[in-house]
C-alpha cells in the first residue's frame, strides 16, 4: 500500500482510540525491507503507549488509499 512509518503511527493512533485499555491486540506484518519493518513497528509500538515516534513522515495516502475508501463505503453501507 506504499506506506511510511508515519502512516502506520497514524493508523495505531485511530485504532487505539477506539479500542479501550486492556483490549487491544496488534498485528504487524512482515516484509523483506528489515530497516523499514523496524521503523513501522517501533512508530506502532510508540504509539501503543502514547508517544509519538515518526522515523519518517506520513505519506499523502499512497497507492491503496482508494481501496480504503472503498472498504470505508461498503462498511458503512452494512447494517450494524
Amino acid at each position: 500500500m506504499g506506506l511510511s512509518a508515519g502512516d502506520f503511527a497514524d493508523l495505531t493512533r485511530r485504532v487505539v482510540a477506539l479500542v479501550e485499555p486492556g483490549r487491544r491486540l496488534l498485528f504487524l506484518e512482515g516484509g523483506y525491507d528489515l530497516e523499514a519493518l523496524a521503523r513501522s513497528a517501533g512508530a506502532c509500538v510508540a504509539a501503543l503507549v502514547g508517544n509519538d515516534y515518526r522515523p519518517e513522515p506520513a505519506t499523502s495516502g499512497g497507492p491503496g488509499r482508494a481501496v480504503v475508501d472503498a472498504a470505508a463505503r461498503l462498511h458503512a453501507t452494512l447494517p450494524p
